[in-house]
């Protein structure tokens, strides 16, 4: 669960600098950096588990969301990119990373029955990531504190879970 919130949020982040930082000057408004990063963390785990088939179809889901981002004018393609990019590289260093088994566990019954609804193969095991997920919160929070522009960052981090609507003003009219 905390591999996905981060992800999510580290995706969203890294969308928004690649289009604030891209050829295009349009705004970016939504989430939809930080759902392309939830895409580039499942494409990064289904592919060390094996599944390739799987991650194929991530692929061609983005490639349809770039190329409706090519029709629009108003859809951000830099942050899709961004935040797909910052959700791969979190799945590769944080992700889960698997193993195959060599004795292949027994078949039930019932596995027969809803094989089509099992999602990994038998013969593949899951293993710790390579870093604990703590181990970049931590980065990302030593490097803010260090550079005066953004110290300010974990504080509003903090006060908008602690009271959301509080920074944009929402709270004031309810």
């Amino acid at each position: 669960r905390n591999l996905y919130i981060t992800t999510f949020l580290l995706s969203t982040i890294m969308g928004n600098l690649f289009q604030s930082n891209g050829a295009s000057a349009a705004m970016c408004l939504g989430a939809s950096g930080g759902i392309c990063g939830l895409n580039g963390l499942m494409y990064v785990v289904l592919t060390k588990a094996g599944e390739s088939n799987k991650a194929n179809k991530i692929i061609q889901s983005m490639l349809i969301l770039l190329f409706y981002g090519i029709l629009d004018k108003n859809v951000g393609n830099a942050s899709h990119v961004g935040g797909f990019i910052a959700g791969a590289i979190v799945g590769l260093i944080f992700g889960p990373n698997f193993r195959r088994a060599y004795v292949s566990p027994r078949r039930t019954p019932w596995q027969d029955m809803y094989a089509d609804q099992i999602t990994l193969n038998p013969s593949i095991r899951q293993s710790p990531s390579k870093l604990p997920l703590s181990y970049l919160l931590w980065v990302l929070l030593i490097y803010c504190m260090s550079q005066s522009a953004l110290r300010q960052i974990p504080s509003q981090i903090a006060q908008g879970l602690v009271s959301p609507g509080s920074l944009s003003g929402v709270a004031n009219l309810l």
